[in-house]
């Protein structure tokens, strides 16, 4: 067994990729360690989300290669620059963002110096609901992986592919152990969390329903959700926004308030839709809207 270090980067959903991936190393018998010095190996979760991020990670990935540290590179910049990754960075495991249940066989491959990639697609999502808290308040719990969008722009709809949504059940157990673990706050996170459920027959307020009804004193903080999906569900929101285990606040990004920019940008809502959204939501008092 080994000692590891983790380095995690990006989004809500990648630190619950980290948690997940770092309990299921501890479960191998591996032991997380807060120094790369002495580790036998690393675990990299990385982020594409802009080009900037893109440079960073490629150069944090090729220090520690520099340094000849066993390497397991997972999430977005494998699943999509793998090419980049095989040629600059041989012998690493990679680990894309539908295989994060394989990085105890990752880990593994790296310590015997055997090539891994795990970088296919697949819809299933890892069934442990145990997770290593990095802050032992939150859960923080992924309800689906990727989206129905179409920008122009996003190399994170490449990423994480079309909208996959986690069985309800599944979320149940996984808040029902996060809340045996002493969390305070379910974090609910996702790509767009309002689409959850288009692909299966389900909805984001059919997931509040059942969260709110779990006994205990906790509160739940909704992620990001776009606003062509936030809309149809808009005064289901507001109603339960004011629910006393919700937090009364949303994410919702405008990215423009141009017409034809958004266009441009295929984002499937206009500038007077997202006022129409933001006017309905405005009836929950005092409520936080982030936005970007």
């Amino acid at each position: 067994m080994a000692n590891f270090f983790v380095e995690s980067h990006g989004c809500t959903a990648n630190t619950s990729a980290t948690e997940l991936m770092t309990y299921l190393l501890e479960a191998s018998g591996h032991k997380r360690i807060s120094s790369k010095d002495v580790a036998d190996f690393v675990l990299v979760n990385t982020c594409v989300v802009k080009a900037t991020t893109e440079n960073r990670m490629k150069s944090i990935l090729q220090k520690y290669y520099q340094e000849q540290i066993p390497m397991i590179v997972t999430g977005c910049l494998p699943q999509v620059m793998a090419d980049w990754c095989t040629k600059h960075l041989p012998n690493v495991a990679l680990v894309g963002v539908d295989h994060f249940k394989d990085v105890s066989a990752a880990a593994e491959a790296v310590l015997q110096q055997r090539e891994f990639v795990a970088i296919s697609r697949e819809k299933a999502f890892c069934s442990e609901i145990h997770r290593y808290r990095q802050s032992p308040l939150t859960g923080i719990i992924e309800i689906s992986k990727g989206c129905l969008g179409q920008c122009s722009y996003c190399i994170v709809k490449i990423a994480k592919g079309l909208l996959v949504s986690k069985p309800l059940k599944q979320i149940i157990l996984e808040a029902k152990q996060a809340l045996a673990d002493g969390c305070k706050e379910l974090w609910l996170t996702s790509q767009d969390l309002a689409s959850y459920g288009v692909d299966s027959g389900s909805s984001l307020i059919a997931v509040l329903k059942e969260l709110t009804a779990l006994n205990g004193s906790f509160w739940i903080r909704l992620g990001m959700m776009n606003a062509d999906y936030a809309l149809p569900i808009a005064d289901e929101l507001v109603s339960f926004l004011q629910h006393p285990k919700i937090y009364s606040f949303v994410h919702i990004p405008l990215q423009s308030g141009s017409n034809k920019v958004l266009k441009a940008m295929k984002r499937k809502y206009t500038v007077e839709e997202f006022e129409q959204l933001i006017t309905s939501l405005r009836k929950v008092p005092r409520l936080t809207i982030s936005t970007d």
